[in-house]
């Protein structure tokens, strides 16, 4: 074969390589989803009870340092002092029916009773040992928030007799990270909710993710709920809360931006269906929301404009320097609050008439400045008299203010 024959082979597979090198990383991704299963219910419970032994394994080697004892019941004080006198709440997270006060009692008498028997020189004791795994069983239970309990086992300084639990860390990571792993299609499934805001898809997977791990370390197994609903509900809230303060450059409650995602979604629904733009009494029919609304929201502007972009018709301009600068200047207003500060130290020195004029016509303490017709008709004298008198009042002002303002004020 000769060389310039490769050239069939190129033409041959050339597209097929194209469209190899357009496939974006969220297609390898959404695949890659595609071959994980989503946790069933009993293998969420499962492998929440291998997390709560894992952690309840390493609190009872933090109860037996002296140091970790103390770490643990600060964070416990802080953590029941917030549920003092709510019981509903307390109940509903930690599934107990013992009030906060209850709880919080027992932790004290548990850490109380091993410090005694610390001091008794009976810590090695069975009854010690049964009393540190009811307290780290308790912790667990109470919701506390998984990351900031291993946060405080993570710390090397607090193992004084104790070991470091270093393979205990590693298993938890691995069950935590497999949790993480095998509910990743949930971020999926709701970040295809929010695809018509706007944001890259990408994004808003990020986002989700962090959700979702915020899920995976708060989530209370000792309740027996799914994983998977607590789960859903935030990463939708972690989504929701980043569109609003991240990803626009006007902020807009959440409630506008599912008012906004419900509108985009009709809108493409009639395009698809029916190949022209959807009237507004239809949009309204659809998504449930009245026509008033829907004017004032379609009168928003669609996207922001970049005070950089060019004009169309002269490439050399930007639009910063076409738009009309209402605001006043920096150096007018520096001169203006001088002028003032000056008429009014000099106050003494003018007559009334002169006092007035000055103010009206530099606008100091005014809305605006006066003309001389204006400052004559107020005053009720002539144009001349009311010339010769704003004459006069700043002969005044220059000779009690030679050397301590610019001569080009006056």
């Amino acid at each position: 074969m000769k060389y310039a024959d490769l050239s069939i082979f190129k033409e041959h597979f050339s597209p097929a390589i194209h469209r190899i090198q357009e496939a974006g990383a969220l297609d390898i991704y959404s695949q890659q989803l595609g071959s994980i299963d989503l946790l069933t219910s009993e293998e969420e419970r499962v492998l929440g009870r291998k997390i709560n032994r894992v952690l309840t394994e390493m609190l009872v080697y933090l109860i037996d340092s002296e140091r970790g004892l103390n770490s643990l019941e600060v964070l416990l004080e802080e953590y029941l002092a917030l549920h003092q006198g709510r019981n509903s709440l307390a109940a509903k997270k930690w599934g107990l029916s013992e009030p906060p006060q209850y709880v919080e009692n027992l932790v004290v008498t548990l850490i109380d009773t091993l410090r005694v028997m610390e001091h008794l020189n009976q810590r090695e004791a069975p009854e010690a040992e049964n009393l540190a795994w009811n307290l780290a069983a308790l912790v667990a239970a109470l919701a506390v928030g998984r990351h900031k309990l291993v946060a405080l086992i993570e710390k090397p300084d607090v193992y004084l007799r104790a070991p470091y639990p270093k393979r205990g860390l590693q298993r938890y990571f691995d069950l935590r990270n497999e949790l993480v792993q095998r509910n990743l299609r949930l971020v999926y499934q709701v970040a295809m909710k929010f695809r018509h805001t706007g944001v890259t898809f990408d994004d808003l997977i990020q986002e989700g993710n962090v959700g979702l791990i915020t899920a995976v370390d708060r989530f209370n197994f000792h309740r027996g709920f799914r994983f998977s609903t607590y789960a859903m509900l935030c990463i939708q809230n972690v989504i929701k809360t980043a569109l609003q303060k991240r990803y626009h450059l006007i902020s807009r409650p959440s409630y506008l931006q599912e008012k906004l995602a419900k509108i985009r979604r009709a809108e493409t629904v009639h395009i698809n269906r029916f190949g022209k733009r959807a009237s507004l009494a239809w949009i309204s029919e659809e998504t449930g929301i009245d026509v008033a609304t829907l004017e004032r929201i379609r009168a928003f502007p669609k996207s922001s404009l970049s005070l950089n972009q060019p004009l169309q018709n002269v490439e050399s301009d930007d639009l910063e320097f076409d738009l009309p600068d209402k605001g006043e200047d920096a150096s007018a207003s520096a001169h203006q609050l001088q002028l003032r500060r000056l008429v009014e130290r000099c106050a003494e020195r003018l007559s009334d008439k002169e006092f007035l004029v000055l103010r009206l016509r530099f606008g100091i303490g005014c809305r605006r400045e006066h003309t001389l017709q204006e400052v004559a008709d107020q005053l009720r004298v002539s144009v001349e008299r009311t010339r010769q008198l704003q004459k006069a009042g700043l002969t005044k002002l220059r000779e009690e203010a030679e050397g301590l303002v610019s001569p080009d004020l006056l």
